[in-house]
């Protein structure tokens, strides 16, 4: 047995590598790297790589489970082994960890992922899915890092607690986990074996990806069953000594809209209202401070990039964590923070302007020229830090050449994070407001134009041109002006818009209007909506590869598939957001010791067992099957990041703007190949080139032959052609 005295290194485990950094920055100054870690005299720091370990599917639980049949489920797991994730180098990571966490030199073993129920659930499932019998002694602790400066880190470190302490946060954790796994699974083998109509079709189910469709359907719904009625506006026209303007007309009632339904009522008003002299008996001036948006969280940039540009969630997602793995340009990238510390200001005041100076320099040298400071609303009070910091520029200095060589979408991301961050340092807008109120003794009119007293941050984020802007006009107070003509303004009533990926994104983040109860409300505002922000553009992702969604000029539109599984799933409360208000008070109740892992269990399960019969219940009464409209997905596009999907005639990109495609008849017409197939197809988006000879070429004197094909993408031109070798 090995002597607990001689283990004098403390092994501390944070969620990511960047965070890992800054705890052996912020703890010991000396450090060097090792493969996976940094080790010193007295530390060893090593890192997750997000979720290392799954839960092992159903069939690996039981073989019966190899079978997709609603007669044998639900199953209820209340012990589910972890599997090693294989991606991204998860598998490499997961057993260096291993290794440290049975080093003969390691005493402690402390918790530093995320201060967070996922957090937690991380590093238990660290440890669990090691599957490493401690020696006796072996100490457990955690850090609660609520601030990443070093002076926050250094606390956390030296007020660190017994994981033990923490029990209750990791069977939270594990509930939440397997409640989706539960919910999910069965839900989805259940409606696939009972509603699928092709057999590759999986009719999918989650708890937030079905509530994410639902919205989209019913939006879909409303803008169908929509009736566009008339509204009006009365206006009247006026002229002064110089220039004829038109002004609004204001109810008697000063509470109430200039906006009718009845024009009957329209006409009545207009025909009470004299023409002739008005004066003009009120002047008043309003300034307005307009301050900087805020910096970007990861929703915050989908939601602009959407906008902007209609890229798919998944590819700002890709793009940014590019231009942080690849380039070092920007901060972490899966952030829901809009502040940054007061340590990363400091160094943004200073080192990263810097950095932007050879790119940016119109912009960067008004900051210096004026010794601008980053606003401090941008900065997070200390008590306040969470686990990573709002998107910002590194202080990688950024070079005219690495510049132009980044790709389009990696250009527009960076200039968007760069541009907003800079934004920040400059001063508010200032505008001023101007209302003249003209008045005959019985009827008011309004005339009002804004016009900008200060630039300020608008040097940079300039607004868009305001449609129904109203002109500068100069009146004095007591000045006579002639009512020329009153007359009303028609305007139809427009249905809801479809979602874009960036506004559903937000609907996503607060769906509190789905819900009735004003205490619900606060809890899917305090967990932050449905989904996170690394987890968002998944869900939309896999909305998209289920075949329940398409994206046709940034607008999100259901399928046949996505509408009929709407209508035939039987579960509202899978359907709706309420589902995780009522998990999360249960994993709230968990995490306070009022209730246990076992009691949120049977909760899922009893749901289980009700949807079971629900799903048998809808195929006894004669619902159809749920429509497949699928088209073959091939793999991951090499330029984007989307999905390459088979068509009729073609295969191409789901993002229309990527402009990525191979049609099947390309080479028919110059070689004589009728058709280039799905695995060759698969095989020139993935490597460029095909793996084997394809058959089926025709030369000029009629002999058949064989050769490779390559495949290449240039200035937005896709070339398919033959080589030999």
């Amino acid at each position: 047995m090995i002597d607990i005295k001689n283990r004098n290194k403390i092994l501390i485990i944070a969620e990511k590598p960047d965070m890992a950094k800054k705890i052996a920055f912020a703890l010991n100054h000396s450090k060097f790297e090792k493969n996976g870690y940094f080790e010193t005299d007295n530390f060893i720091f090593t890192y997750a790589i997000g979720h290392l370990y799954k839960l092992a599917y159903p069939q690996e639980m039981d073989e019966k489970y190899k079978s997709w049949n609603i007669d044998i489920l639900p199953f209820a797991f209340t012990n589910i082994k972890l599997n090693t994730i294989a991606n991204n180098g998860t598998i490499e990571q997961a057993k260096i960890i291993k290794k440290l966490l049975v080093s003969d030199t390691v005493g402690e073993i402390i918790n530093a992922c995320d201060a967070d129920r996922e957090g937690e659930y991380i590093f238990r499932n660290i440890i669990l899915g090691s599957n490493i019998k401690f020696s006796d002694g072996i100490i457990f602790s955690r850090m609660w890092i609520s601030s990443t400066t070093n002076e926050g880190i250094q606390e956390a470190f030296k007020n660190r607690r017994p994981l033990i302490e923490y029990k209750n946060l990791g069977w939270s954790a594990k509930a939440r986990a397997y409640a989706d796994y539960h919910l999910g699974l069965n839900a989805t083998r259940a409606m696939t074996s009972s509603f699928k109509n092709s057999s590759k079709d999986v009719i999918s189910v989650g708890r937030v990806q079905t509530p994410t469709l639902k919205m989209i359907v019913d939006r879909e719904n409303d803008i169908n069953n929509f009736k566009s009625k008339k509204l009006y506006s009365i206006k009247g026209k006026f002229k002064d000594d110089a220039i004829a303007f038109f002004a609004d007309y204001v109810p008697e009632d000063k509470n109430e809209k200039n906006e009718y339904e009845n024009i009957d009522e329209v006409n009545k008003i207009i025909s009470s209202i004299e023409k002739g002299d008005y004066i003009v008996n009120d002047v008043k001036k309003t300034k307005r401070n307009i301050s900087h948006k805020p910096l970007f969280s990861l929703s915050d940039l989908q939601i602009a990039m959407s906008s902007k540009f209609g890229y798919s969630a998944q590819i700002i997602l890709n793009t940014v964590q590019s231009l942080y793995e690849k380039y070092s340009l920007v901060t972490y990238p899966r952030t829901d923070e809009k502040h940054i510390s007061p340590e990363w200001a400091n160094k943004c005041n200073s080192v990263i302007v810097d950095s932007l100076l050879e790119v940016f320099n119109q912009f960067t040298e008004l900051i210096k020229q004026n010794n601008y400071k980053i606003d401090k609303k941008c900065i997070a009070n200390k008590d306040k830090i969470g686990a990573h910091e709002a998107l910002t520029p590194t202080g990688k200095k950024i070079t005219k050449e690495e510049y132009n060589s980044l790709n389009t979408y990696e250009k527009n991301v960076y200039d968007a994070i760069v541009l907003r961050f800079l934004t920040a340092f400059l001063p508010d807008a200032i505008d001023e407001t101007t209302t003249f109120l003209l008045f005959n003794g019985t009827t008011t009119f309004k005339y009002s134009f804004t016009k900008q007293l200060e630039e300020g941050f608008r040097i940079i984020d300039k607004p868009k041109e305001d449609e129904n802007k109203t002109g500068e006009l100069i009146l004095k107070l007591g000045q006579k002006v002639n009512l020329l003509e009153v007359f009303y303004k028609e305007k139809d009533t427009q249905p809801p818009k479809r979602f874009t990926e960036g506004t559903l994104i937000k609907e996503m983040k607060n769906p509190s209007k789905y819900l009735q109860n004003k205490d619900d409300q606060n809890i899917i505002k305090k967990v932050e909506g449905i989904g996170t922000e690394a987890t968002r553009a998944g869900i939309i992702e896999s909305l998209k590869q289920r075949n329940y969604i398409t994206v046709d000029k940034k607008q999100i539109i259901p399928t046949q598939k996505g509408i009929d599984f709407i209508r035939i799933f039987p579960s509202e409360i899978l359907k709706s957001v309420s589902l995780t208000v009522d998990l999360e008070k249960k994993l709230d109740d968990i995490e306070n010791g009022k209730l246990n892992f076992a009691e949120c269990l049977n909760y899922i399960f009893k749901l289980d067992k009700k949807l079971i019969e629900d799903i048998k219940e809808a195929t006894k009464n004669g619902e159809n099957k749920i429509s497949s409209n699928s088209n073959e997905i091939l793999c991951k596009c090499p330029f984007c990041g989307s999905n390459i999907i088979e068509k009729d005639k073609l295969y191409c990109c789901e993002n229309k703007e990527c402009n990525t495609v191979i049609f099947k008849n390309q080479l028919a017409k110059s070689l004589g190949l009728y058709k280039i197939s799905s695995s060759a197809a698969k095989d020139l988006f993935i490597r460029g080139k095909t793996s084997k000879k394809v058959s089926g070429f025709t030369s000029k004197n009629k002999k058949r032959y064989s050769a490779y094909l390559t495949y290449k993408k240039e200035n937005n031109k896709n070339d398919v052609w033959i080589t030999f070798e």
